[in-house]
């Protein structure tokens, strides 16, 4: 199963991704990729874009990241060639 997550929603719903978050705020991104991890037992999470990926927490997960600049040729060249 792939569950597709913009950063951009992880990004909105967090509210902050590179700041400090408040007593009683939650991290989406970093809930969400827990989740992954830890409830389902994906070993791998590949993230498109992920803005969050300097942030120290980022670490402990298997987060591949991809660029949507280079992933674009191939997925129009697929779908209208």
């Amino acid at each position: 199963m792939v569950y597709i997550i913009p950063t951009s929603l992880a990004e909105h719903l967090g509210r902050k991704i590179n700041s400090f978050f408040e007593t009683g705020e939650v991290n989406i991104a970093e809930s969400l990729i827990k989740k992954f991890k830890n409830y389902y037992g994906v070993q791998k999470i590949h993230i498109i874009e992920p803005h969050f990926l300097k942030i120290a927490w980022s670490s402990n997960y298997p987060i591949i990241a991809l660029s949507a600049f280079n992933l674009m040729p191939e997925i129009l060249f697929n779908q209208y060639y």
